[in-house]
């Protein structure tokens, strides 16, 4: 790798024990971070045994690209680490420690020669909102301990069947102070940019599965219309043979005569006697539900 002017960091990483410590403070990676305020349920359904062994891998990926970076000869790579060979770019920094010095501190994975930062992901597929949350947390600190720096990218490199550069949008710098001052100060993040980043990707699985909707309520509003049509039917073959119930293998149809149904006129009587209205109202709750309603 090129030689850079970056800063360096005084925090110690321990890798056995994966923690961060500047003189006898242990300082909070942002992995545990993100976890809790961010993407409380993204491995909850993960087996711990699948989980260790997808650490495994990453790591092993990881030093042989760092080791690769470096000059070293690697005498058996794994695939994913081929792939990264052939990326045509240059990285001046890989594994570059960052940190605010007080609270927080990360690595991050590779640094470019155009000061683009690139987190390496082995996973099945991309998160790519939870990987811009992480980049955009290692910019801020990068940014913070090399004051005359800008960030330029940031991107994720997949290795997955070979290897792609896929870029992430940078979180806005005042969302990412917010999320660490919560942090600091025991409260849970909440922010308006994620909520509609979720609440984006809720409405386009409606918009995914509309076309089902609008088949099933179409063929039930045409079911039920066959099915009162045929109990009118029924209804009527029943009378002319005068006979009031009929007991099938799987259905019994009962002829119930009409009757005149007796009830009180609610909105008048709250209208001329609201304190009569008032003495005998009950309140019950209603189960929230959805209303749908198909455009012609």
């Amino acid at each position: 790798m090129k030689k850079n002017g970056l800063r360096r960091s005084d925090v110690v990483f321990n890798a056995d024990e994966h923690t961060y410590k500047l003189g006898d403070t242990y300082l909070q990676g942002i992995t545990g971070l993100l976890s809790k305020h961010l993407f409380p349920d993204k491995y909850t359904n993960v087996p711990e045994h699948v989980l260790e062994a997808a650490k495994e891998k990453g790591t092993r990926i990881h030093d042989e690209i760092e080791m690769f970076l470096n000059g070293f000869e690697i005498a058996d790579p794994m695939p994913e680490t081929v792939s990264f060979m052939m990326i045509p770019k240059t990285f001046i920094e890989s594994e570059y420690l960052v940190s605010d010095n007080a609270n927080f501190a990360t690595k991050i994975d590779l640094v470019g020669d155009d000061l683009s930062l690139y987190d390496i992901k082995t996973t099945y597929e991309v998160d790519e909102d939870y990987c811009a949350w992480q980049l955009s947390i290692c910019a801020e600190l990068f940014e913070l301990q090399n004051p005359d720096l800008k960030v330029k990218n940031l991107a994720v490199i997949w290795l997955k069947d070979g290897a792609e550069v896929i870029p992430v949008e940078r979180i806005p710098s005042e969302n990412i102070k917010k999320l660490l001052d919560c942090e600091i100060n025991g409260t849970l993040y909440r922010d308006t940019l994620t909520e509609l980043v979720l609440a984006e990707k809720e409405l386009k699985k409606l918009a995914d599965i509309e076309g089902e909707i609008i088949r099933y309520e179409s063929e039930l509003k045409k079911a039920k219309a066959e099915s009162d049509k045929l109990k009118t039917g029924l209804l009527g073959a029943m009378k002319k043979a005068n006979i009031n119930k009929y007991e099938g293998k799987g259905i019994t149809l009962t002829v119930r005569a009409g009757y005149t149904r007796s009830s009180i006129d609610s909105a008048r009587l709250k209208e001329e006697k609201p304190e009569i209205y008032g003495a005998y109202l009950k309140e019950s709750k209603v189960k929230e539900s959805l209303t749908i309603k198909l455009k012609n």
